[in-house]
């Protein structure tokens, strides 16, 4: 297990970005299934019900690489006993990955209701009637790989969890040592006050 949580304490910050960056890519990408509907004149307005929840998901990515970065920076990755600034790295990070995965789980969803709720032969006839080298396809894998990427960044909580857990049982044992230096220190003093008046 100490091993596990070498490996993760290292990384984190790494994986963080990685996923965090599929996040960001997916955003660019998500408008891509409904983009030739600008060419329908019944649903050229379409996207604006989910550009909201698109622009979250984008803003959500930057954010999330801008923390994922202030792992390395804080020095996460290295250090052996935590100090306030890595525990609370620790707790936005956490919090962070959860809000941005529940968050675009329920864009994708929006989004996915709203495409599924199209007119795919009505518009693709339209199309072809004006000899439109246009198609409107049902089946799209961008919900699935928005589903996806919303579960990676949830993941990657579990590797914050545990190094969070090992450092605070690290920190708890530092403090105890330093008490017991501490009063081993006063003990010695006070005994060697004692052989100086004796």
């Amino acid at each position: 297990m100490e091993k596990a949580i070498s490996f993760f304490q290292k990384s984190i910050g790494y994986i963080s970005l990685a996923v965090y960056c599929l996040m960001f890519i997916y955003a660019l990408g998500m408008a891509t299934p409904a983009a030739s509907l600008l060419k329908y004149q019944e649903e050229r307005d379409f996207y604006s019900g989910v550009q909201g929840y698109n622009n979250g998901i984008l803003v959500l990515a930057i954010f999330g690489l801008l923390i994922s970065a202030f792992y390395l920076v804080l020095r996460n990755n290295k250090r052996k006993i935590y100090y306030v600034s890595n525990f609370a790295w620790m707790g936005v990070g956490t919090v962070y990955a959860l809000i941005s995965g529940i968050y675009t789980i329920i864009g994708v969803n929006a989004y996915q209701k709203l495409y599924m709720a199209l007119d795919f032969d009505t518009i693709n006839a339209y199309w072809a009637e004006r000899s439109l080298d246009l198609t409107i396809n049902k089946n799209t894998p961008v919900f699935g790989l928005g589903y996806v990427v919303a579960i990676l960044v949830i993941l990657t909580i579990v590797p914050i969890v545990l190094v969070l857990i090992n450092k605070i049982i690290g920190r708890i044992q530092h403090e105890k040592k330093n008490k017991a230096l501490a009063s081993t220190t006063k003990s010695s003093d006070s005994e060697t006050i004692k052989e100086s008046v004796k």
